[in-house]
């Protein structure tokens, strides 16, 4: 008897915390102070060990190959016992074969899919299931077929990789190839029905043509942004804009792009967001691509919300190269509305010099500074000085 236990990455963990974290703070759940304090720690928290969702893979081996019935246990909530939540056949070969319950390999978001293998091979009707939670009927999300040589075949609805987000993509596929119109759905609860809110065609060859509208990757309920655009063979061409709309709201409107020349780089002025926007968090970068590269002046813009304007923040210059050079003001990755880390750096052919002065601004009104003689990219000289300045007003204007 075999027992294999499964944890998430490290990385899986914290990401998925930090969604739960986000949500709460804008549902009220959480303090603004208690989220200042916890969300940057998720930045250096090993929390590998967290047993929120475990799960073991229970069976028997013969001749080194699985064989024979094996169970998908899972214990999660602080349950004190082990559910079984999927499993199947192996044949003498180690192959799976009858019916299946498998799990997605982000199985913290509880989805399985539910259908028959043959040799080893998916074949038939396959369900994608949403699990409800102990004692609840499973949510059907997905469906398909595949075919007797395991390529899925005709109508598909397919989940995103991050289906937290409730995000659906739904058309056709031939000899396991997406082909024809394909929707992109947004669910903004579970029991809302889903909204088409992206989508385009594939040709025969599986590339994609014509007008797309596609997801921000980091697309959720608080970062709805999308790019719209052309598709010429596969690759961008033309003008492509960003667009956003704010939770809550019915219509995405224009706040970023650029063009893209041939070869799908970008050409000419371009607005792009940051990797981190958010609407507590509007960070856009305005500046010039030329020939994929950026050059000459950018400037780093922040709003704290759609009401509010853009104001200059930050920024630099690029050489011909693309490489960042002279004096530059960058925002710390945990830039947000109620936290705010600017670092200006002078940077001169790979070496930096200069100083390094962070500011910690927070909604209650205290302002963190702390300045650093630096060297080089490598080398922080030991003397540093700390000072703490409170104010009684709210933040710092």
């Amino acid at each position: 008897m075999a027992y294999y236990l499964q944890k998430r990455s490290q990385q899986k963990i914290r990401d998925y915390w930090r969604w739960i974290l986000q949500q709460l703070r804008f549902k009220g759940w959480l303090l603004d102070r208690f989220v200042q304090l916890f969300l940057p720690v998720l930045n250096i928290l090993d929390i590998y060990d967290i047993s929120y969702n475990e799960i073991i893979y229970q069976g028997y081996y013969r001749n080194g190959l699985k064989n024979g019935f094996w169970e998908i246990k899972n214990r999660r909530d602080n349950i004190e016992y082990f559910e079984r939540i999927g499993g199947g056949f192996y044949d003498e070969q180690g192959r799976k074969n009858g019916e299946w319950i498998d799990l997605t390999d982000n199985f913290y978001q509880n989805i399985t899919y539910c259908g028959i293998y043959q040799n080893g091979q998916r074949i038939g009707k396959w369900e994608i299931n949403h699990r409800n939670g102990i004692d609840k009927p499973n949510i059907i999300y997905g469906v398909g077929q595949y075919d007797d040589n395991g390529f899925k075949n005709n109508k598909w609805i397919d989940l995103s990789d991050k289906f937290y987000l409730q995000i659906t993509y739904d058309g056709e596929y031939q000899n396991g190839k997406k082909i024809g119109l394909w929707n992109t759905n947004y669910s903004r609860t579970k029991v809302e029905p889903p909204e088409i809110i992206g989508g385009g065609q594939y040709d025969d060859q599986m590339l994609k043509n014509g007008k797309w509208i596609e997801l921000s990757d980091n697309f959720w309920e608080y970062c709805q942004v999308s790019y719209n655009g052309i598709y010429n063979n596969g690759k961008k061409f033309g003008q492509w804009n960003i667009n956003y709309r704010e939770n809550g709201q019915i219509k995405f409107y224009k706040i970023g792009g650029g063009i893209y020349q041939q070869q799908s780089l970008k050409d000419g002025e371009w607005v792009e967001i940051s990797d981190h926007f958010q609407e507590d968090r509007q960070v856009v970068y305005i500046g010039e691509y030329k020939t994929g590269l950026k050059f000459g002046r950018w400037n780093t813009l922040y709003r704290k919300n759609s009401e509010n304007p853009f104001q200059h923040i930050g920024g630099g210059s690029y050489d011909n190269n693309g490489l960042q050079i002279g004096k530059w003001i960058e925002l710390s990755q945990n830039f947000q509305e109620y936290i705010k880390f600017c670092e200006s750096v002078e940077i001169c052919k790979s070496s930096t010099k200069g100083s390094l002065q962070k500011v910690k601004r927070l909604d209650y009104g205290t302002l963190f500074i702390e300045k650093r003689r630096m060297v080089n990219q490598n080398q922080l000289n030991m003397d540093y000085m700390i000072t703490l300045v409170k104010k009684m007003e709210n933040g710092l204007s």
